[in-house]
């Protein structure tokens, strides 16, 4: 009997051992920033809005604006693939393996597993969330339009399409700046024997709103934009009169374009652009103005 109780006295210190055991070996939270930015690291407390948690001894604090999402195990993790940007500025990609305090992080090579230690890293990053925040850095795309001319007396619409590409500027989230190659049909009123081709050149700056791309859900596949930009056209026009010298001609003219409407990402590197657009051709004497819609196919380098 003494054996018994001796044995039940001991099973309270054995299974507190064990729970101090186990939440030493508990990993930290994981959080998921909105930039891409992955912190493993412990809840400490919040305060409003403010979340604050512990890195070792150093204590960290995020808004809630500013976090996509925290998870309490490191499962999801396993296998990502994931940035690791040094102190000495170079940039490790693998997948995440696994992580120790005390040791560092693990990632998996195509040669093998690298153990980082803690201190030489800066930061960890999914970079697939981090360019949904900030935006790719360039995109080419394929377009075409359409537009009703706009109080002409002898233009009813004109209708083409043409490539365009976009780059992201550092200095601003969600600045680019694109420049695009249009060619479009003029359709006459009243001048069926004149052929009118505009051949467009626009720089633009393009201002797209992210934040819902950063997000989650389904709402997170789309992005509202503005642009405007301005640039030079060649009109090119074919006199389809027998015996007329010459029977065409051309002439250079600067217009002026404006874009709205929304992005719509069909994977995470291609996306549909539909939007309504106004251009006016600013003509001596005369001004062509126009306006309607253009559907554009986006791919992201």
């Amino acid at each position: 009997m003494r054996d018994l109780r001796s044995h039940i006295g001991r099973k309270p210190v054995l299974c507190g051992l064990l729970l101090i055991l186990v939440l030493a070996v508990v990993p930290a939270d994981v959080i998921f920033l909105k930039d891409g930015t992955i912190v493993l690291a412990s809840y400490k407390s919040s305060s409003g809005d403010t979340m604050t948690y512990t890195i070792g001894e150093k204590e960290v604090s995020f808004s809630s604006g500013e976090i996509l999402r925290s998870e309490s195990t490191l499962a999801s993790l396993i296998g990502k693939q994931i940035n690791i940007e040094l102190v000495d500025k170079t940039v490790i990609e693998g997948a995440f393996t696994d992580y120790d305090t005390d040791i560092g992080y693990f990632i998996d090579l195509s040669f093998g597993t690298l153990t980082i230690p803690v201190e030489r890293v800066v930061r960890m990053i999914d970079p697939v969330q981090a360019k949904r925040y900030q935006g790719s850095a360039v995109a080419i795309g394929l377009r075409g339009l359409y537009l009703t001319a706009v109080g002409s007396d002898n233009f009813k619409s004109m209708y083409g399409g043409g490539v365009s590409a976009e780059f992201g500027l550092p200095f601003m989230r969600g600045l680019f700046a694109g420049v695009g190659l249009d060619f479009a049909k003029l359709e006459t009123d009243g001048l069926d024997d004149l052929s009118y081709l505009l051949i467009q050149i626009t720089p633009n700056l393009t201002y797209r709103y992210l934040e819902f791309r950063s997000g989650q859900g389904a709402l997170s596949r789309f992005v509202p934009f503005a642009s405007l930009g301005g640039g030079m056209t060649v009109i090119y026009v074919r006199d389809l009169r027998d015996g007329v010298y010459p029977d065409s001609y051309g002439a250079l003219s600067p217009h002026l374009r404006a874009e709205i409407g929304t992005d719509l990402y069909l994977t995470e590197s291609t996306y549909l652009r539909l939007g309504g657009v106004w251009t006016t051709v600013l003509q001596d004497g005369d001004a062509f103005s126009a306006a309607g819609a253009s559907l554009a196919c986006y791919y992201e380098l």
